[in-house]
């Protein structure tokens, strides 16, 4: 997410058209989390999934905490996640299960496991959760290749990996990790001028 300010004004439209429907509780929830504002966006999460406790509701509540650096918690959020054992939600809550765990060799098999693969290098917010995990097992240079692959995509909040995000806390003293956070703001610029010259037939 590259402009999360506009994002978020779009979200709080869509709830206004529909308050219910946790899917779009998510969507708004988004761009607080890339504003660093996790308290607002878990309140949210969390009614939403009182309402209907969807698989995409419980992850994205369980990634939110673990964001903001609450990992007790989280662990406890991805666990109930996994017990309902659904496909590749099942599959991310295994890999952040074995992080939160400090199991190192744990979360790298994990987070190799094909079908979670295939689904990262398709993207770029998936390569996000797959940094998560790895970076705070300690796998620093998974975490940081899986960070520059999602920024490839669309992934490019700078933001949210520079400042907010605590699962990639690790990852800030590496000497790589500049130039990548230069990367995502560069790529974030190449997408929002894609976008308008594709509406207006012209660059920004």
């Amino acid at each position: 997410m590259s402009r999360p300010e506009l994002a978020e004004s779009y979200a709080e439209a869509a709830l206004e058209l529909d308050p219910l429907t946790p899917t779009v509780s998510v969507a708004a929830a988004i761009p607080l989390v890339h504003l660093g504002r996790t308290d607002e966006a878990l309140a949210r999460l969390v009614r939403a999934g009182e309402r209907e406790p969807l698989c995409a509701v419980l992850f994205f509540t369980a990634v939110c905490t673990a964001t903001a650096g609450r990992f007790d918690d989280a662990r406890q959020q991805f666990d109930r996640l996994y017990e309902r054992g659904n496909g590749i939600w099942d599959s991310l809550a295994q890999a952040y299960l074995r992080s939160l765990d400090g199991d190192r060799e744990g979360t790298m098999a994990a987070a190799s496991d094909p079908a979670l693969v295939a689904y990262a290098r398709r993207d770029g917010q998936a390569c996000w959760y797959l940094a998560q995990a790895l970076a705070h097992a300690g796998d620093h240079a998974a975490a940081l290749s899986w960070l520059s692959r999602g920024a490839e995509r669309t992934f490019v909040d700078a933001r949210l990996v520079g400042q907010f995000d605590e699962m990639l806390a690790g990852l800030r003293p590496h000497a790589e990790f500049g130039p990548l956070l230069r990367f995502m703001k560069k790529r974030a610029t190449m997408i929002v001028q894609a976008g308008f010259i594709e509406r207006f037939g012209r660059t920004l």
